[in-house]
């Protein structure tokens, strides 16, 4: 029996040598992963040298995965084929009935036939004639090697042959996540979200940072990390740094001009402890040289020698921005921690020396420090292990909104839980440098989890209070990190260095 199946070529990952089991396995990966996503079933990938064959007990389904597959990286070209027994004479009974399976739309066509399996009875050349004549008199269409209007591709393996018309093209590249990961500034502008795009091209899952200046207003960078997830392997995990006590700091600097690349210095340095707490070993913005007058050789260069983590930066057309659809978000208006500080008639030439100089007037160690991350986390998936973390690695990941401190009001947090599956608040306290946060990993019911019933956590999944423990009120609730760790529906984690009550009221 002749069966629909969906064929994926590799394309680039092809070419790799005894690792290329890995990256295919890779890109299998995330095909499961994306059908997960849209809620598709029962498709099973069978993998060959060189390509996937997909197949599905309702072949109606399969049309359903083009949109999918459009989006995923690694795949070169890929296309709807009928797949028949490896014989002459099954080759035959399709041509016969050929258009019970294609419209008859078009007055020329062409066969194009190569045979993987060298053994098959007969060759190319002979199948072409013969099949050609056969369509040809029952369907009185004519035969136009040069510009044909329509062509029938058959692929011949040694357990089945392969018929199609038309293939579609991919994003090409490698899978995401078979290069690693890589840490994106994000700043809400034209160029960033496509330096994402581009290397997830490469290879590289990317999780992004951003630096703001003001508590509201953040839907904008939300967006952008919504439209490039599904390149992303469905993630677009953000960390949100609150900027505020480096523009304070800033301002301190004498010389005015000096001030921006100062700033991009503190925001380069804090990016380096993040990529090495997260075990990220890549770096990602979006500057382009000699773009704006600040973007020179030697501005660049004295921003990245703050850098200790290897630095990408990646040239931006403006075509893909469109393409992406990224291009309307980012001209939306946004408070840029940048704009603030970005001269009359920028220095082009600033020099290390000078910059170091300068930013001994400042306390940048301390703030850096002292900041307070808020994160936004989109999949249960995670290799990354946090500073001061035990047992288990991280397994929750925050859907829709982000962690907040009690710097944001009640107001901003009530409307933070409407839509949030999850939400916690963390706050310092005195003389403590570690707090616990407790999440759930389970949370379709909106939870917000409250320390003072953490012994009833696994089934906690509808309180309206927030969680702020040390791990001395847990060990006063008589629990230990231990008992929390054998929780199958809690993901916990320390985190270090947050503020005081005191510090939070200043």
């Amino acid at each position: 029996m002749n069966k629909k199946c969906l064929i994926i070529r590799y394309g680039e990952l092809f070419l790799k040598g005894k690792n290329k089991p890995d990256f295919i396995k890779k890109l299998v990966d995330n095909l499961n992963l994306a059908f997960q996503k849209n809620n598709l079933a029962n498709f099973r990938i069978k993998k060959l040298p060189d390509q996937l064959i997909i197949n599905t007990e309702n072949e109606k389904d399969l049309t359903a995965l083009i949109p999918i597959l459009k989006k995923i990286f690694g795949i070169s070209i890929f296309y709807l084929a009928y797949q028949l027994e490896s014989s002459v004479e099954s080759l035959d009974n399709f041509v016969k009935k050929l258009f019970d399976y294609y419209e008859i739309n078009f007055t020329t066509f062409k066969l194009s036939i190569s045979r993987n399996d060298k053994n098959f009875p007969k060759n190319s050349s002979t199948l072409q004639k013969e099949l050609g004549e056969i369509i040809v008199k029952k369907y009185q269409l004519k035969v136009n090697l040069s510009n044909p209007q329509k062509i029938f591709y058959i692929r011949i393996y040694r357990d089945f042959i392969l018929v199609f018309s038309e293939r579609l093209t991919g994003l090409g590249g490698l899978p995401v996540g078979s290069s690693g990961r890589a840490l994106v500034l994000l700043s809400g502008g034209i160029d960033s979200p496509v330096a994402a795009y581009q290397l997830m091209k490469r290879g590289l899952e990317i999780v992004y940072l951003h630096f703001y200046q003001q508590t509201e207003g953040q839907t904008k960078i939300f967006a952008l990390g919504e439209k490039l997830k599904f390149y992303n392997n469905y993630s677009n995990d953000i960390y949100l740094v609150d900027s505020r006590a480096f523009l304070t700091e800033i301002r301190h600097i004498s010389l005015e001009k000096y001030r921006l690349i100062i700033l991009k210095r503190m925001f380069i340095r804090y990016a380096c402890r993040l990529a090495q707490e997260l075990e990220i070993k890549a770096i990602v913005t979006g500057d382009s040289l000699a773009q704006v007058a600040s973007q020179t050789l030697e501005s660049l260069g004295v921003i990245q020698q703050a850098s200790i983590t290897a630095f990408e930066q990646v040239e931006v057309s403006t075509q893909k921005v469109i393409e992406l659809g990224t291009y309307e978000i980012s001209l939306k208006t946004y408070a840029d921690c940048c704009a603030l500080f970005e001269p009359r008639y920028p220095i082009t030439r600033p020099k290390k020396e000078v910059v170091e100089k300068l930013e001994k007037e400042i306390f940048w160690e301390e703030i850096l420090e002292k900041i307070i991350l808020i994160v936004l986390l989109s999949s249960a998936k995670t290799t990354a292990k946090k500073p001061g973390q035990i047992g288990e690695e991280e397994t929750l990941r925050i859907i829709k909104n982000f962690i907040t401190t009690k710097r944001y009001s009640e107001q901003k947090l009530e409307e933070s839980r409407k839509g949030c599956p999850a939400v916690v608040e963390r706050k310092g306290k005195r003389g403590v440098n570690h707090n616990l946060i407790l999440c759930v990993r389970n949370a379709e019911k909106g939870a917000v989890i409250s320390h003072k019933l953490i012994k009833n956590v696994k089934n906690v999944l509808s309180l309206n209070s927030s969680i702020h423990s040390t791990t001395k009120e847990l060990e006063e609730l008589g629990l230990s990190i231990e008992e929390l760790a054998k929780q199958k529906n809690a993901s916990w984690y320390l985190t270090e260095n947050l503020p005081t009550d005191a510090e939070e009221e200043n």
